[in-house]
């Protein structure tokens, strides 16, 4: 299986995996007040991605990084609850949201790899029983802290 590389690897995304998500960074850490140059081809891109699983978490909806009342769900694809998949990283639909509301900094290296791509995907290179979709929920322990956590 074809392990994929989760697109925003916060603390809150997704909301049913947070407590456990805690030493992750916050989204709120990755807002920009300017969009980035490349934004409208971003969004494209995310939106050009292949449904590759359904993620049942009801706190999986647009809403502002801050404390605030949430926003009312865009009708328009992406739906946040499907995530998303170019073969090689994976994202919730609510990504293109918080890049468009917020110009959420994602990975130079997302960005390079959807560049190189000419910002396009084919769905049809992409076998989705050959993925492993579990990096989206999954935390990263370093070897270090899972030492000293099993020590206490």
């Amino acid at each position: 299986m074809k392990a994929l590389r989760p697109l925003l690897d916060v603390r809150e995304l997704p909301p049913g995996a947070a407590s456990l998500r805690a030493g992750l960074p916050s989204l709120r850490a990755l807002v920009r007040a300017t969009p980035h140059p490349l934004e409208r081809e971003i969004l494209e891109y995310l939106a050009r991605g292949v449904d590759c699983c359904w993620y049942p978490d009801p706190g999986l909806t647009p809403s502002p990084p801050q404390p605030s009342a949430r926003l009312p769900l865009s009708r328009e694809r992406p739906s946040p609850s499907l995530l998303y998949t170019d073969g090689e990283w994976i994202w919730p639909g609510v990504a293109a949201y918080y890049v468009a509301r917020y110009h959420v900094r994602l990975p130079e290296e997302f960005i390079a790899h959807a560049e190189a791509a000419g910002w396009r995907i084919d769905g049809a290179r992409i076998d989705l029983h050959a993925l492993d979709t579990s990096a989206f929920d999954g935390v990263a322990v370093e070897p270090a802290r899972a030492v000293a956590a099993s020590e206490k």
